[in-house]
């Protein structure tokens, strides 16, 4: 995966978890995490994009989809980042 790619998907998770922060969707991670194969993945995140009833640019994630782990993993990345960073000298 190239770096420019890296950026798009960890940035899509970034304004996912901005958006879920503070909310009853924070759990919502676990819910994509455990997601096992490349449509259960695509379900959890369309099912969130509904929850927060926002648009979700998928693009990146498709450009990627024969390594879906590695940018869910990525996504995730970006999510926990906008979820909790920042908390540790709270």
């Amino acid at each position: 995966m190239d770096k420019e790619l890296f950026e798009r998907i960890n940035r899509l998770g970034y304004e996912l978890g901005k958006e879920m922060r503070g909310t009853n969707l924070e759990n919502f991670v676990w819910e994509i995490h455990r997601a096992r194969g490349a449509e259960q993945f695509y379900s959890s995140l369309v099912e969130l994009q509904a929850k927060l009833k926002t648009s979700i640019d998928l693009r990146p994630i498709n450009e990627y989809e024969k390594g879906w782990k590695e940018a869910k993993a990525i996504l995730l990345n970006g999510m926990l980042n906008a979820i909790y960073g920042g908390k540790r000298n709270e």
